[in-house]
């Protein structure tokens, strides 16, 4: 598998786009979408509702097909794989975050964490010491054994991280993961995220409609009606 310290992209958009429906009733969601992320890097992409970010998001991460273009990561073209291998790819490449944490309540807090690395065939102990070190990182150890249905929303986002960082994925793909978070709470998970960029080796999209959040980022993506209008270096965001 390439990577993107042999000079490709970790994760690249090329003339992506997304139409739904046909004829006179087709919404055209995205349009001619080219980005890269970089090993090590964290890019927000900003814009407001209905900008297309969800639908860039599901794009980058296989969960959808585009309608015109393509999604790569480490140089794999994820359109060429196979449902399966596709599925699999996502499962240990790309993290994935969203507005709500998606916890099992059947499950416990670790378990759930522990859960995508069960699914991979890793053995119970193994998954289950990752899922503790990954809840260690964003200080939630004493809550292993608790029912997820009990956590505060600040609480369950951050079992949601973790989950995500046990696997120990090449990019982290977060859409709007703030968005229902008090500021307080939401700083917390950004400065994860950027410590997830700068200590344990994650490249980072984050989507959000908050200036505020977006200037966590190295770059911000300006996302308007589908298209990408503008690129903001960090020392620019503010």
């Amino acid at each position: 598998m390439g990577s993107a310290s042999s000079g490709i992209p970790r994760l690249r958009a090329e003339r992506l786009s997304r139409i739904f429906g046909q004829g006179a009733a087709a919404v055209r969601a995205l349009t001619g979408i080219n980005l890269d992320i970089q090993d090590g890097e964290f890019v927000a992409v900003l814009g407001p509702s209905g900008a297309g970010k969800t639908t860039l998001v599901r794009l980058l991460a296989g969960l959808d097909t585009p309608s015109e273009g393509r999604v790569l990561l480490d140089g794999s073209d994820l359109g060429r794989l196979s449902q399966a291998r596709r599925a699999r790819f996502r499962r240990l490449r790309i993290g994935l975050l969203w507005p709500t944490p998606h916890l099992l309540s059947v499950l416990s807090v670790e378990e759930n964490v522990a859960l995508p690395l069960l699914l991979d065939g890793k053995l119970k102990t193994e998954a289950l010491l990752a899922a503790r070190e990954a809840l260690k990182r964003v200080g939630l150890s004493a809550h292993r054994a608790d029912d997820p249905a009990h956590l505060m929303p600040a609480e369950a986002q951050l079992v949601a991280l973790a989950r995500t960082l046990a696997v120990a994925p090449a990019v982290i793909l977060a859409d709007e993961p703030t968005g229902r978070l008090d500021t307080v709470a939401g700083d917390k998970l950004l400065q994860l995220l950027r410590r997830a960029r700068d200590e344990w080796g994650q490249s980072i999209l984050l989507t959000t409609q908050n200036i505020r959040a977006a200037a966590y980022a190295d770059r911000i993506v300006h996302l308007r009606d589908g298209v990408i209008f503008d690129v903001t270096p960090f020392d620019e965001a503010l």
